[in-house]
């Protein structure tokens, strides 16, 4: 079998900062960006806090 290259990898930021999540893809290839207002930062949470409780993930150890 030919020696072959690991697959790429790469990874994953994220923060909020003044309200706004701010995302970046690193991958070999280059990276991405993207940035939520705060009022589409507010419906992102909401809607993966409504995901969590429903697959019963509380966020607490």
């Amino acid at each position: 079998m030919p020696n072959v290259p690991p697959p790429p990898t790469g990874s994953l930021d994220a923060r909020i900062e003044d309200g706004r999540l701010t995302v970046t893809i690193h991958a070999p290839a280059g990276a991405v960006g993207l940035r939520l207002s705060p009022e589409d930062t507010r419906a992102f949470y909401r809607l993966m806090r409504q995901h969590f409780e429903l697959q019963g993930c509380s966020g607490r150890n």
